[in-house]
This record gives C-alpha cells, sequence and structure tokens, in this order.
C-alpha cells in the first residue's frame, strides 16, 4: 500500500506518522526533541529513529515521500547540513522549517495566512510560490499578543500601580500571590530571574480572570495586537481587499474566547476560519497532492 509520511520536528519531541492517500492513520512513532538548535546531533538522531522505525515496518518500497518540518533548520542555518544528511534515505525528502511546515498542515499550498499564538506569537503568509512574515521576532522584539505578552503586561501594571500610589488591583494581588511576593519591588526582583515560559503562565491566571476589567483589558489588548499583525501582513501581500483565508494555531487563539472575539471584529466579515488540524504531520498529504509546487516551497526564504 502506498503511503506517505509526516515528521513533525518540535523542541519537546518528534512526532512521525504515515498515511495512505485517503488521510487513513497507518503507523505513528514519537521521539524526544527535533529542534536543531537545542543539539543537532541528538535531534539527527531522534527524527532518523522515528523515520527508521516506521519506514521498517511498513516497508520502504512503498513510501511515496517524506516531508518534514524542522525547528531550528533555518534559524540555525543547518538546512544545508541536514539536508546532505538526510539523503541517506533512498526516498524522496521534502524539507521545511517549522512555520511552513505548520502552514501546510492548516492551509496546504492555498493561499492565506496562519496567525500563531501561543507562548510566542508570529504570524506567516502564502501567496503563489512566496513565503511571508510579521512578527516572531522572540521574547526582546517582538511576540506581541502573545501569552509571554499577557503576562509580562500584567506584571507590568502591578508596578505602574505601585508608581501611581494605588492600591494593588485584584488581578496584581493575583499576580503576587502567584509569583509569592510581598510587593511590587519585590516582584521586580523576583521577575528578572523568570524564564520567559514562567512568564507566560501569568496568561492562564489572566483567562482564568476574564470576568475581571483588569482581565478583559489584557485579554483585548492581545486580540488587537494580534489582529494588527494580520492587517500589517495583509498588506505586505497586497491581499488587503481579498477574501482571507486565516489559520490560528496556539492556546491564546485557540482557547481564550475574549481573544479571539476581539481578533476577529478588526478582520473583515469575509475572513473564513480554517479549521485547525490535529497534527502538522498531515502536511505531508498536501505535499503528496501537488509535489511540484511543494518542492518550489521548500526552498522558499521569508520575505
Amino acid at each position: 500500500m502506498d503511503y506517505v509520511i509526516g515528521i513533525d520536528c518540535g523542541g519537546t519531541n518528534t512526532r512521525a506518522v504515515a498515511y495512505d492517500l485517503n488521510g487513513n492513520e497507518l503507523a505513528n512513532r514519537t521521539m524526544g526533541f527535533g529542534n536543531l538548535v537545542i543539539d543537532y546531533a541528538q535531534a539527527k538522531a531522534h527524527i532518523f529513529a522515528a523515520l527508521e522505525q516506521i519506514l521498517a515496518e511498513l516497508g520502504q518500497q512503498d513510501c511515496l515521500l517524506v516531508a518534514l518540518g524542522v525547528a531550528g533548520l533555518d534559524g540555525g542555518g543547518f538546512r544545508e547540513r541536514f539536508e546532505k544528511d538526510l539523503t541517506v534515505f533512498p526516498v524522496p525528502i521534502y524539507l521545511y522549517n517549522d512555520a511552513q511546515f505548520s502552514y501546510l498542515a492548516k492551509l496546504g499550498t492555498r493561499e492565506g495566512i496562519l496567525l500563531i499564538a501561543g507562548t510566542g506569537s508570529a504570524c506567516f503568509g502564502l501567496k503563489g510560490d512566496t513565503w511571508y512574515r510579521v512578527g516572531g521576532w522572540g521574547a526582546l522584539l517582538g511576540d506581541d499578543g502573545s501569552a509571554y505578552d499577557i503576562g509580562l503586561t500584567g506584571i507590568k501594571g502591578v508596578l505602574e500601580e505601585f508608581d501611581a500610589g494605588l492600591e494593588p488591583s485584584r488581578l496584581s494581588r493575583e499576580i503576587l500571590d502567584h509569583f509569592q511576593c510581598q510587593d511590587a519591588l519585590h516582584l521586580a526582583a523576583v521577575v528578572y530571574g523568570k524564564t520567559k515560559d514562567e512568564i507566560a503562565q501569568v496568561a492562564q491566571l489572566v483567562s482564568q480572570r476574564s470576568d475581571d476589567f483588569e482581565s478583559q483589558k489584557l485579554l483585548k489588548e492581545a486580540g488587537r495586537k494580534l489582529a494588527h499583525q494580520v492587517l500589517k501582513l495583509q498588506h505586505k501581500m497586497s491581499i488587503e481587499h481579498c477574501a482571507l483565508r486565516l489559520a490560528l494555531n496556539g492556546s491564546v487563539v485557540e482557547k481564550q474566547a475574549l481573544v479571539r472575539q476581539e481578533l476577529l471584529a478588526r478582520l473583515a466579515s469575509n475572513t473564513e476560519i480554517v479549521p485547525a488540524s490535529q497534527d502538522n504531520a498531515v502536511a505531508a498529504l498536501w505535499v503528496a497532492q501537488d509535489k511540484k509546487q511543494a518542492q518550489r516551497l521548500a526552498h522558499g526564504i521569508f520575505h
């Protein structure tokens, strides 16, 4: 039976899934992290092990292609090296960075925009054979509307109240309790020792208090910031006046109703929200549908 393999290689794990051409799952494997920046040799070992096991189980001769989405592929400058390493497998290989792979899983090779808002945020688009992006610059330079941004803005609110001589609001008191701090001065000292993920956890606290006025302000502001990224990318792609096909990925836009509501309120009424796919590995099925364009897209860079 002919089949394809999609492999999603992220910072936590590597998930490989084999599908028949009707989209039925035939086999899957989950290994350790696949982000090449973390540790190239170890990430490569995880990816190769997942692929080798599925090929052994289903038979290499029936595998039509393998499509991989690899974190750290371009940002770490590993594309050429990893492409060469993959030549040991005698099957057609289509290699993408993780953002391109996520886009293909949700939108295929169709024109549209993928908005990602989890711990960080970024916006990616495809028009013809050209990839586009807005944001995705990380905690110091971007991540507008992300869980990190919501958390950091909430923390700054505690400090602003202190500077204004105000009593801490309900949300501010909960943020202080979350970090086990007595006051704003203690909080400022503690936060400098926290990671991006730990600061982003404050967004969960804000989301749980969405009936609170201060929490609502933060969530609505996140929605406005994310809408601004989408609109900016539409302008960059020269598709402001076209019906927009939009995919959403990440806890902030998928699980927080107030953020999503504020986001969509600022986009055109003819925006089509694409249903989220459960597994990025399904990108391999889109690749199989149009191999020529998929190959062109694999070598595309973001503008």
